[in-house]
């Protein structure tokens, strides 16, 4: 079942002169690493960066002592990446993945004393370390690495936005465009630009999905006295509730497109949800995303959507600004909805079928 999902998937790319035939005989005859063996060339590879890193780049950094010192060893310490990016094996790519994200962070420090900004505040450093992730997201790398450059990128432009009305519409874009590529993923899964859309796109999700923790009133108001945002503004946590609200139903109506007639009465108990979630709009954005990443056939964000939706739904039975007896009928109401949903989605989407 394995090997004819993939034989039509690489005939597939070679339509689409991705691949040539020579490449798709040998993808199709090359067989996956054990879980087991991938988790321990990993462990193998970060311990022997340590090593490396101790047994080398540390006497060096003592040699050439200050931070421009560091800063050399952070310099080393991603020209050895971009080496071993370009060798084969997983080890390499493992060891050549410690030494980029230890090189970036020994450089961000090094540049932060070296051209004495202010410690106390957080943009000086995101701003290089985003700077920096921008530049090395697209040398040639892997997935991961991509990925978590893309983290870097998108966690400390949040950082630099800084907490208030700024942030809200920052998080509910990310999350817009997360689920707009979701959806679009048969358009770009096989082109060319798939290699940079896919860890992007995972960075976005993940970036999204953790943001929405800001809509929550209660945990709003906590964070913005924290950070020093001041009080938060009386139209904000609308903001978040309405942008979550209308992200959900823009994907139930694009899901429930071709279902005719049926598509509105669909929608009216997908609303009433939304409606009765609004103290939620972390629960919202994570359902929206999860739909949006369950049509797209991604396995990975099928499961971890849910997850960051159980947690939102946690942080709103916990929290202290609604009583107990209005967030009891809110669930109780809220699984009713859902019931009624799934009872009429069986019944007219089955027949379409």
């Amino acid at each position: 079942m394995k090997q004819a999902w993939l034989d039509n998937l690489l005939k597939a790319m070679g339509r689409e002169r991705l691949i040539d035939s020579a490449q798709h005989q040998g993808l199709l005859e090359l067989e996956g690493s054990p879980w087991w063996l991938s988790l321990l060339l990993g462990a193998a590879a970060w311990l022997s960066a340590l090593m490396i890193g101790g047994a080398f780049f540390m006497p060096v950094m003592l040699l050439a002592d200050g931070p421009w010192g560091q800063m050399l060893v952070g310099v080393l310490m991603l020209g050895a990446s971009v080496w071993l990016f370009r060798q084969s094996g997983l080890f390499s790519a493992q060891l050549a993945l410690a030494f980029s994200l230890g090189g970036q962070l020994i450089v961000v420090i090094a540049l932060v004393q070296g051209l004495d900004l202010p410690t106390y505040r957080l943009s000086y450093p995101a701003l290089i370390s985003a700077l920096l992730a921008a530049a090395l997201f697209w040398m040639p790398a892997t997935a991961l690495h991509r990925m978590l450059c893309a983290l870097l990128v998108l966690g400390n432009t949040a950082v630099l936005i800084g907490a208030g009305p700024a942030l809200a519409l920052y998080g509910l874009l990310l999350a817009s465009a997360a689920v707009v590529g979701w959806l679009a993923r048969a358009h770009w899964a096989l082109a060319g630009l798939a290699q940079w859309l896919r860890p992007l796109l995972n960075a976005a999700t993940l970036v999204a999905l953790a943001l929405m923790l800001f809509g929550h009133q209660s945990v709003m108001e906590m964070l913005w006295q924290r950070l020093g945002a001041g009080t938060v503004h009386h139209w904000l946590p609308l903001f978040y509730r309405l942008g979550a609200g209308l992200l959900l139903l823009g994907v139930g109506l694009w899901l429930l497109r071709n279902s005719g007639r049926q598509r509105l009465l669909l929608l009216v108990p997908l609303f009433l949800l939304c409606l009765l979630l609004n103290q939620a709009p972390g629960l919202l954005v994570s359902a929206a995303l999860g739909l949006a990443a369950w049509q797209a056939g991604s396995r990975l964000w099928s499961a971890v959507a849910p997850v960051f939706a159980l947690g939102y739904l946690g942080e709103l039975y916990y929290s202290l600004h609604l009583s107990l007896l209005d967030k009891s009928l809110v669930l109780v109401l809220s699984g009713m909805g859902l019931l009624v949903l799934r009872w009429l989605a069986l019944r007219w989407i089955g027949r379409l079928s």
